[in-house]
C-alpha cells in the first residue's frame, strides 16, 4: 500500500448495482480510506448519480455519507448530453476554505485566463457561480437525508 498523498482525486466509477462490486466504493468505509490519501489541501470530486428529482436518492445518500467524512461537501449538476439528463457531482475537501462558493466569477475568469489556452465551451466564472447554487428543492432533499451508505447498508442505483 502506498503512502503517497494526492492533491486531487477524481472518481468516475460504475454505478453501484446489486449484482456488481462497485457498491463497496460508495461507502463511508471507502471514503475514510480515500480521505487518508488526500493532502491537507486536497479535494475529492465524484460523479454522484442523476441530478433529477426522480432519481435523486443516490445523490442525497452520497451527500450525507460524504458529509460524515469531509468538513466541506458541495453538490452541483450539469446536463450530460450522452445521458440526456442532468447528472450530479460532489466536491469534497478537508478544509472549509476550499469551498467553491468562496470563488467569485471574476476570480474564476482570471484563473482560466492564466491557465487555459483556447476557449472553454461550458465553464467560466458565471457558470461556476451558478453550478453551486442549487434550487431550494434540491437543498431540502440533501438537508433532510438521514441515511448513510455503509458496507452493511449499501445503496444501489439500479436493482
Amino acid at each position: 500500500e502506498t503512502q503517497e498523498k494526492f492533491d486531487v482525486i477524481l472518481s468516475d466509477l460504475p454505478s453501484p448495482i446489486e449484482s456488481g462490486h462497485a457498491y463497496q466504493l460508495y461507502t463511508v468505509e471507502f471514503y475514510k480510506i480515500l480521505k487518508s490519501k488526500l493532502n491537507a489541501d486536497g479535494i475529492f470530486v465524484l460523479q454522484a448519480g442523476a441530478g433529477n428529482l426522480l432519481q435523486i436518492e443516490l445523490h442525497a445518500k452520497l451527500f450525507r455519507t460524504l458529509s460524515a467524512v469531509f468538513p466541506m461537501v458541495r453538490s452541483y449538476s450539469a446536463f450530460v448530453p450522452s445521458f440526456d439528463v442532468p447528472w450530479s457531482f460532489l466536491i469534497c475537501s478537508l478544509k472549509n476554505n476550499r469551498d467553491p462558493l468562496l470563488l467569485s466569477a471574476k476570480e474564476i475568469d482570471k484563473r482560466i485566463k492564466q491557465r487555459i489556452r483556447g476557449n472553454l465551451k461550458f465553464y467560466d466564472g458565471m457558470t461556476h457561480e451558478g453550478l453551486f447554487k442549487n434550487p431550494k428543492y434540491i437543498r431540502d432533499v440533501l438537508k433532510n437525508e438521514k441515511e448513510m451508505i455503509t458496507l452493511k447498508k449499501p445503496v444501489y442505483f439500479y436493482k
